[in-house]
């Protein structure tokens, strides 16, 4: 009698982690918009640690490669630096 309990219960549990895990997840993936005005648009992705400034005349980009700037006239890569290790003496 207690065998099928506790496959019951061990099988809401699993489902409620799947679940739980399945929106944490999504939630990740999401593009999160910090301002959105008519002067300037920044967003932000948690899982790809991107950041993204959208204004009229310029647009600015952050990732894990580096950051890159255009804006009429302007065009900067400016690529990650490496973590540098320090030397032994």
């Amino acid at each position: 009698m207690n065998g099928p309990r506790f496959g019951s219960i061990a099988l809401v549990i699993v489902l409620f982690a799947l679940i739980a895990g399945g929106v944490y997840a999504y939630q990740r993936s999401q593009t999160e918009v910090l301002v959105d005005s008519p002067a300037v648009r920044v967003e932000s992705n948690k899982a790809t640690g991107e950041t993204t400034v959208d204004a009229p005349f310029a647009h600015v980009e952050k990732d894990g490669s580096g950051t890159r700037v255009q804006a009429p006239g302007v065009d900067v890569n400016v690529p990650k630096e490496p973590p540098q290790v320090p030397s032994n003496p």
